[in-house]
């Protein structure tokens, strides 16, 4: 157990982490990522596997963040909630006061324990006017009324840990 814990401790502190540099393209990211490897590890295997996860992940982050990015019409604009009024208004009541204003969901399906959920990811509710809207509502339902409603926020909007970054240093 001791030798696992010193390795670990060795590995942590004699691994030469030099930061990545923002690049234009995928392929310099990559290379970059794996140049860091070779140089902190020398295990070719392991940091072609690195730079093959880094690459996926970068995709699936422009994905998610080309997804929130929606075009609204006027209508639509008009129509979205601020999420605080809409979980307020909506808090408690029944399922079809949900389907008569928002229409049909997306997505709805029962679990094991008897709750309903209804998921709607057309654009419903925002965090404020100056923000874009959520990538998606979740409704759950328990016993015929709303118990409780999850939101999806997207990149933009800010999160609550935003506001520990503003504080002052002392």
């Amino acid at each position: 157990m001791k030798k696992i814990l010193l390795l670990t401790i060795f590995i942590l502190t004699n691994c030469n982490t030099t930061p990545v540099k923002e690049e234009s393209s995928d392929l310099a990211k990559s290379e970059a990522v794996y140049q860091s490897c070779i140089e902190t590890f020398k295990d070719v295997k392991k940091c072609e596997e690195l730079s093959q996860k880094t690459k996926i992940a970068r995709e699936k982050e422009d994905k998610k963040n080309s997804l929130a990015k929606v075009e609204l019409t006027e209508e639509q604009e008009k129509s979205i909630w601020i999420r605080e009024k809409l979980k307020n208004k909506f808090m408690s009541k029944s399922k079809l006061s949900v389907i008569e204003t928002f229409g049909e969901p997306e997505e709805s399906f029962r679990d094991g324990s008897g709750r309903e959920y209804m998921i709607y990811r057309k654009p419903i509710s925002r965090y404020s006017k100056n923000h874009d809207p959520d990538i998606e509502i979740r409704f759950i339902i328990l016993r015929d009324q709303i118990s409780e409603i999850k939101h999806t926020s997207p990149p933009s909007t800010p999160s609550s840990f935003d506001l520990f970054k503003k504080l002052p240093k002392n």
